[in-house]
């Protein structure tokens, strides 16, 4: 097989995967929330519940595409520059873990611990990429930017500006509005996260990693979501 061939099968079986993970935490949710809605209340708390829960959705899958992109390249780091690689790991599984946390209770905590997280790994990124590390062979000469890691600082922006749009309380005063949001935003999620998986994907096959580690790390950390939402 073609890596081009590669490349498409594996970005089809990711969003068939992220497309149907969605739709199950969609459920899981539905029937975890009230069935009594005060009549003069419905359109507003629906419309605003909805367009939250596809918000936090949204960011954690991010939080796993970003984490699954830390994994996949963190053998290679941990080759070039020794122990320093290990934050690679300790990254992509607190992405993942905060990931899990998000689709069990999200929580204005939560949010805060995901902001600062995030804006940690970015100000790290972009010192590498504008400073260089300490150490190794290559010790203070800036790091090229390379396509996987500018998708995992996309998802990592991504998760700080929705999170910040969520804890700042910011709400839509139309009702209307509010109602559309929500109908926009329980439809869209399904391909808002397979898009996000996919572009996973796509980063890793044409990263740095082999074929067999991005099957492995995509395979690890689904297993793991799995897991959490039983």
């Amino acid at each position: 097989m073609s890596d081009h061939a590669f490349i498409e099968a594996l970005a089809f079986v990711v969003l068939l995967g992220g497309g149907l993970i969605a739709m199950g935490v969609g459920a899981v949710v539905r029937d975890r929330a009230p069935t009594q809605v005060s009549p003069s209340s419905a359109g507003a708390s629906i419309s605003v519940g909805s367009t939250r829960r596809v918000a936090w959705v949204t960011v954690a899958f991010a939080s796993i595409g970003a984490g699954i992109i830390h994994l996949a390249l963190g053998p290679s780091h941990l080759d070039a520059i020794g122990v320093l690689g290990l934050g690679f790991f300790v990254v992509g599984a607190a992405q993942l873990i905060w990931a899990a946390l998000a689709l069990h209770r999200p929580s204005h905590l939560l949010a805060w611990l995901g902001i600062g997280g995030n804006v940690a790994v970015l100000a790290a990124w972009a010192f590498t990429r504008t400073v260089g590390l300490p150490v190794g062979p290559d010790a203070w000469t800036p790091e090229a930017i390379g396509w996987a890691d500018s998708v995992a600082g996309l998802f990592e922006l991504l998760v700080i500006t929705v999170l910040l749009i969520d804890v700042s309380g910011l709400q839509v005063r139309s009702t209307h509005l509010r109602a559309v949001a929500g109908t926009v935003a329980s439809i869209g999620v399904v391909p808002i996260v397979g898009g996000i998986m996919v572009l996973t994907a796509l980063a890793l096959a044409s990263g740095e990693p082999g074929h067999d580690r991005v099957a492995a790390s995509l395979i690890v950390s689904v297993r793991y979501l799995r897991g959490r939402l039983r």
